[in-house]
């Protein structure tokens, strides 16, 4: 599975909404993501983000995606090489429910930054 993808500049996102008095959580409705996931990728810097989900943000924003990607400062999209088996995963967390969603998360969160050990 090949997955075309986009960097954006999360903090020119957040700026972005503010100007039109946008809703993170609004925004995340529009587009069908949790309002963590826009809380999250509004706090970094560069995000990588699908394509599909770029577009959603500019139809949103009631931008065309050319004016988005310009405000935004994005140059180029990317193409995202997945493994059989990731492409299995995200294609369980995409039909997840969002409970569901949210404990997936939490447990790669686990694998990416492990507690540390009391020993």
């Amino acid at each position: 599975m090949t997955a075309k993808t986009v960097s954006i500049n999360g903090t020119k996102l957040r700026t972005m909404l503010a100007k039109r008095g946008l809703l993170q959580k609004d925004l995340a409705e529009a587009i069908g993501v949790t309002h963590y996931h826009i809380s999250r990728m509004c706090k970094v810097g560069t995000v990588v983000i699908r394509t599909d989900n770029f577009n959603k943000i500019a139809k949103a924003m009631d931008m065309d995606t050319e004016a988005l990607k310009q405000e935004l400062g994005v140059n180029s999209y990317n193409s995202l090489e997945l493994t059989p088996a990731e492409s299995e995963w995200v294609e369980l967390y995409r039909n997840a429910s969002p409970l569901e969603q949210a404990k997936f998360r939490l447990a790669i969160e686990e694998v990416i930054n492990p507690p540390l050990s009391m020993d």
